[in-house]
């Protein structure tokens, strides 16, 4: 009898710990992805689904390549935003969804909406602080209008052509990034960033 309830115990407590595991880590994927929130954009309107059609097979030049305006544009806003498509609330708070062309034409015919589309999928917050913009969380994705205020920082740290140190959270993140990922670093990019000398080898300590 004893010897039942204890493997009883032994495998209520092995679900709890997996039960715990499994809640930590859908904690930690929820604070790492950008948050989901509808940018409203006053003013916005669709383009027309013809127009669009139209636009997605000009053929672009691209990488020595030709290719349709619609594979450019979704590679270009995957690269950016961090998906192909996005959702805003424009005029008469009706919800759209803009595809990597209508984006495109977007910032291409209409910039004074462009610019406050959420364009840029930020991963860390601390290269906003840096430059003076105030975060909303560690990840998530701003529009052009919410990183204007930071332009002045910005060409401050360029415009004298000297090499800053990256700011520590900046750096860290780097680390993590590196350590997980376990790929080689250029030295071109970590000899800016670290007083230690590297060719192309994993960091140390990771």
């Amino acid at each position: 009898m004893s010897n039942s309830s204890s493997k009883i115990g032994r495998w209520i407590a092995a679900v709890l710990a997996i039960l715990l595991l499994i809640a930590v880590a859908s904690q930690m994927v929820k604070d790492n992805m950008p948050k989901g929130d509808v940018r409203q954009v006053e003013g916005y309107t669709p383009w027309e689904n013809e127009t669009l059609k139209i636009a997605e097979t000009i053929p672009v030049q691209n990488g020595g390549r030709i290719k349709p305006l619609s594979t450019f544009a979704g590679f270009t806003m995957l690269g950016l935003h961090g998906a192909r498509s996005m959702k805003v609330e424009g005029t008469g708070g009706k919800t759209y969804k803009i595809s990597p062309t209508a984006w495109l034409m977007d910032s291409l015919f209409r910039p004074q909406l462009a610019i406050n589309l959420p364009t840029f999928r930020i991963d860390n917050s601390a290269v906003l602080e840096t430059i003076g913009v105030k975060s909303r969380g560690k990840r998530d994705r701003y529009s052009y209008s919410d990183i204007e205020p930071g332009r002045g920082v910005i060409n401050q740290l360029t415009a004298s052509g000297i090499v800053h140190p990256a700011p520590p959270g900046v750096a860290m993140f780097f680390l993590e990034q590196a350590c997980e990922k376990v790929e080689v670093i250029d030295r071109g990019i970590t000899g800016t960033m670290f007083e230690f000398p590297t060719t192309r080898h994993r960091l140390i300590g990771c």
